[in-house]
């Protein structure tokens, strides 16, 4: 039994009649009898009592209007809402701390304005925490930092930062710094291990021979900010964090020829998924934030 006979059964009982069914359908009438007997031969039993200008439902044929009438109005709900499937769905996308912090709230609003009904969950981790995430297919794509050289991943530039060295005005008096090694001797606020700065940080010190060991560590970089605003150390910080203590000169920055770093941010999603229209609204955000000012 399929839909499509249990549709011209449906109809042949509301007209009564093989060939009103027919036009109603645009079918024939051979092929709508030839459709009702069929149902028959699966059912076991007549459905319509054949008369000389109409047909009558049998008993058997009333109880099957009565239960497939209770089918085709979920199939006909089903079938409305199959175009709106991925505006209605749960998609959980992942993003590195940074990017949270910086050009996702926009991106975020521009989903909404143009898939109001989905529901988007988002969870923010470090770059390499969200990239597993996502290569485990526990998540439906990420915002992550640095460089993106797993072969399973697919990705498009979403934004690139600078990476500054900032410390308390006070710090800066007492600790001068010259070269990258009196640096390193300092003490620093550093970012996790894993994350996409604290990697960019590390292979900068590492390809000059230092191996600087941090005085304060965080997953949250608000805390090194604060820390260093308060004189314990040197944070690595995205420009759009520090700017605003510079102005205040509650900050300073520490200027090196290897400073600043910039570290650049990817939209991605694995390659055996086919984006649907909703990555693809986020891929278009992405592409229409590359010529935007630094975030």
């Amino acid at each position: 039994m399929d839909i499509r006979k249990l549709r011209i059964f449906q109809a042949a009982a509301q007209k009564e009649n093989f060939t009103e069914a027919a036009g109603e359908l645009f079918m024939t009438q051979p092929a709508v009898s030839r459709a009702i007997l069929e149902l028959e031969q699966e059912a076991g039993t007549a459905l319509f009592v054949r008369l000389p200008n109409r047909v009558s439902l049998t008993p058997a044929g009333r109880r099957l209007l009565k239960r497939s009438g209770e089918l085709l109005s979920l199939y006909r709900e089903v079938e409305k809402e199959l175009g709106e499937l991925e505006e209605r769905a749960a998609v959980h996308i992942g993003s590195s701390i940074t990017v949270a912090n910086g050009g996702l709230p926009a991106i975020l609003h521009r989903l909404q304005e143009h898939f109001p009904d989905a529901t988007v969950t988002i969870e923010v981790a470090s770059s390499s925490a969200v990239l597993e995430k996502l290569r485990e297919n526990e998540l439906d794509a990420a915002f992550v930092e640095g460089s993106v050289s797993e072969e399973w991943a697919a990705c498009i530039p979403f934004s690139s930062y600078t990476i500054h060295a900032v410390c308390s005005p006070e710090f800066a008096a007492r600790h001068p710094v010259r070269s990258l090694k009196e640096l390193a001797d300092l003490p620093l606020l550093l970012r996790e291990q894993g994350s996409a700065l604290r990697d960019k940080l590390d292979s900068l010190f590492l390809l000059h021979d230092q191996n600087p060991v941090p005085a304060w560590t965080s997953v949250n970089s608000s805390v090194l900010l604060k820390a260093a605003v308060e004189g314990f150390g040197v944070a690595f910080l995205p420009k759009m964090m520090i700017e605003k203590k510079i102005r205040q000169k509650k900050l300073e920055e520490v200027f090196l020829p290897e400073l600043p770093l910039e570290n650049r941010s990817w939209f991605v999603w694995r390659k055996q998924t086919r984006p649907g229209r909703l990555l693809q609204c986020l891929m278009d955000a992405c592409r229409s934030r590359l010529d935007a000012p630094e975030q």
